[in-house]
């Protein structure tokens, strides 16, 4: 459909009057999708996680946290989906499902006895407005950094888009927004007047005070195959390597909080939380070296994937990487 519209676009309609028509169109669809399957997010707590790094880690962090605790939960995002203790791989190619699928997925969760739901929000997904009658309860911030500028035409457009979801959670009476404050963009996040804010750090070491609580995270110990450090002086252990995945926890370790699971629990939780597939992911086919698959893509997280990396490779590095879709060619060079 969307190759259709670009199609009309082009050679038939005028700008203006596309530009016109493309949100009605985009608010009609996710309007009509939500009505068929019975708005089943309103019936469930909704988390939107959003950002460029990280999203898909914290999403399946956060379902392996609520589902060891009792708190049966759904997960959709760009790498597999999750119904419980049931999961399966996303062959869809999107990060975030079109209308109808997201909403015949929700549906699915709710039926199956979900009470929670993680979305892996886009901002490709926003700008088509699939975020749109879907009853965000709390949104979380990773990071943020240049992606996608082909399709925002910039990086404050981007910015722009990925903020919609905390201001469209703060139209709640009660609104709950998770913040990485080590990012340099967080204060346009905080922006939005979501009703109950947490935020976690690991540099700064700032108070702000626009935040509920401030969770700090100390005393990282960084090893070949997983990662320790310490949150309000209980000591974590997880089977991931690299301090971005430090950041992704402490999200998720946030979220938890929010709901009321004990520190202590979270801690056990995460102890034998599963590595996710395509997510700096160790491969072994009985060969004398290391070989690890990760999705970075961006300049930042080439450059934190080869920094976790060398901490325990102290030889050569070799790495291939592509540039698949053919899209934001500007940079490749960085």
């Amino acid at each position: 459909m969307n190759k259709i519209l670009r199609f009309l676009e082009k050679y038939i309609i005028p700008k203006f009057l596309y530009r016109l028509f493309q949100p009605i169109y985009h608010y009609f669809l996710v309007a009509l999708a939500a009505f068929i399957y019975g708005f089943p997010s309103r019936k469930m707590f909704v988390i939107g996680v959003t950002g460029t790094k990280g999203k898909t880690t914290t999403c399946n962090l956060i379902a392996h946290i609520f589902n060891s605790n009792g708190l049966k939960t759904g997960m959709a995002t760009t790498v597999n989906f999750r119904i419980g203790e049931e999961e399966w791989l996303n062959k869809t190619g999107h990060t975030m499902l079109g209308r109808f699928q997201l909403q015949k997925l929700l549906a699915k969760m709710l039926k199956l006895g979900c009470h929670y739901a993680v979305i892996e929000t886009s901002s490709e997904g926003i700008l088509q407005y699939r975020h749109r009658f879907i009853d965000y309860d709390m949104a979380v911030f990773t990071n943020l950094s240049s992606e996608h500028l082909e399709r925002h035409g910039g990086f404050e457009n981007y910015r722009t888009a990925k903020i919609k979801l905390f201001e469209k959670i703060a139209k709640k009476e009660n609104s709950f927004g998770v913040y990485n404050l080590d990012d340099k963009n967080v204060d346009y996040f905080l922006k939005p007047a979501v009703k109950n804010k947490y935020g976690y750090q690991i540099k700064l070491k700032i108070k702000n005070q626009k935040l509920n609580h401030i969770l700090e995270i100390e005393d990282i110990n960084l090893l070949p195959d997983k990662s320790k450090f310490t949150v309000n002086k209980e000591d974590f252990e997880i089977p991931l390597i690299g301090e971005f995945n430090v950041y992704n926890t402490a999200a998720a370790i946030c979220v938890a909080m929010f709901q009321n699971i004990p520190i202590k629990q979270i801690k056990k939780s995460l102890v034998n939380v599963k590595p996710i597939p395509g997510r700096m992911e160790k491969i072994n086919e009985g060969q004398n070296f290391s070989v690890f698959v990760d999705y970075a893509h961006t300049e930042d997280a080439l450059k934190e994937a080869l920094s976790a990396l060398r901490v325990f490779c102290k030889n050569k590095i070799i790495v291939v990487f592509g540039c698949g879709g053919d899209r934001d060619k500007a940079k490749r060079f960085k």
